[in-house]
């Protein structure tokens, strides 16, 4: 798709994301900042060239591609991560679609991730466990700070954990607290832009 249509997308996301990377802003007027965090820091190396940014727009896919094949391999499927990875390759949204970068394409990339640190952090005990905990933390807020759909994502992940007895023994540990704690205080700064903002 990058070869057959080498213009950016005619919606202006990309030219809009691109406008916002340099200000490092905790929100804008349409959108949470993430994706325009990862323009920003892209084009700090690269250079301002359409080419350029469909290699991000891949790049982010391909991430994403990665947290799928981690996230088969934390559930103990190693025999079908490259399967299911290569299959997803066929997906519109990590294919043709993927060309595109805005604000629902940083998700392919993110989601992936906080699912992989969710099942780790379930799984996982001790020190390794508390530090999947901490990264889940980290990780849901970028998923907010990509989209506040990511919000729907991760009550699921609760939910789900609710009806296996694994997860609800999870909950009478420290870690999803410690997860809970992380999200709130790495996602203050972008909720007192919020607020002094008007919402």
């Amino acid at each position: 798709h990058g070869i057959s249509d080498t213009n950016l997308d005619g919606y202006a996301d990309m030219l809009e994301n691109f406008a916002w990377g340099p200000s490092v802003a905790w929100g804008s007027a349409k959108h949470p900042p993430l994706f325009a965090w990862v323009t920003g820091a892209w084009f700090t190396v690269f250079p301002n060239v359409d080419a350029a940014y469909h290699l991000l727009s891949y790049a982010n896919a391909a991430l994403g591609l990665l947290g799928v094949y981690r996230m088969a391999q934390a559930l103990g499927h190693q025999d079908l991560a490259l399967p299911a990875t290569l299959l997803l390759c066929m997906a519109f949204p990590y294919s043709t679609l993927a060309v595109k970068f805005n604000a629902n394409a940083i998700l392919l990339s993110v989601w992936p991730w906080v699912a992989v640190a969710w099942v780790h952090s379930i799984r996982a005990t001790g020190t390794r466990g508390l530090s999947w905990s901490v990264g889940l933390g980290l990780l849901a807020t970028l998923s907010m700070l990509g989209k506040y759909y990511s919000g729907v994502f991760l009550l699921a992940l609760f939910l789900s954990a609710l009806a296996s007895a694994e997860g609800r023994q999870w909950f009478a540990t420290p870690k999803p607290w410690v997860t809970l704690l992380v999200f709130i205080v790495s996602l203050l700064p972008h909720l007192h832009w919020l607020r002094s903002h008007d919402f």
